[in-house]
């Protein structure tokens, strides 16, 4: 029970990757591993690595996408917690350009919660205005997320309108474009640098 047995994880999923990407390029499957983010005890000086997944390198080059998830709040009503809020970093991405963002509100037992990224969306297209805590869409203000959400609840054809316009405005060329900062990394730089670079 008290053994040390120094790297044996890693060793394992180092072999055991070599052993499956080959069949599961061939059977067109997805592979999906879950993993958490631990503090590293040993940091090269300012500017290193902070923190690392567990299980070895093998993981981070072999993945073809990694994601970094993580809660930046709780979405309460009232006193219960109802929800987090959640960012996520693409890490590395071969498919899609990386180091891009997505932050929205998961509710527990739903989903991603579609109102709220319609009102988000809303607000940065400038279709919903907002003014403090008050929202008010076609003429009507509302008092909070939570009163606006009722109202798409009650009001579905409004969110579906609301919905189709901000898909047009999003699929368009005239969106309005966000300023984009490159990062160049280095080719001896790991993943774990540029996830510290970025924070």
């Amino acid at each position: 029970m008290g053994d040390a047995h120094m790297a044996m994880q890693a060793r394992l999923m180092s072999q055991a990757l070599r052993k499956l990407s080959h069949s599961l390029s061939q059977s067109q499957c997805i592979l999906l591993f879950l993993n958490q983010v631990r503090a590293k005890i040993s940091t090269f000086g300012y500017g290193g690595p902070t923190e690392v997944t567990c299980g070895g390198n093998a993981l981070k080059f072999y993945a073809s996408v990694r994601l970094n998830i993580r809660r930046t709040g709780l979405v309460k009503k009232g006193e219960e917690t109802v929800g987090s809020q959640v960012l996520v970093k693409v890490i590395k991405n071969k498919h899609a350009p990386p180091f891009r963002t997505a932050d929205f509100e998961l509710e527990f037992g739903k989903g991603i919660c579609r109102d709220a990224e319609l009102i988000s969306l809303g607000v940065k297209y400038k279709l919903v205005k907002k003014n403090g805590a008050m929202y008010s869409l076609n003429g009507e203000t509302f008092r909070g997320k939570d009163a606006l959400r009722k109202y798409f609840a009650e009001n579905s054809t409004v969110r579906d309108e609301l919905e189709l316009i901000i898909k047009e405005k999003l699929y368009s060329t005239e969106a309005p474009e966000e300023e984009v900062t490159e990062e160049t990394v280095s080719p001896d730089s790991t993943d774990e640098g540029v996830t510290a670079a970025e924070a």
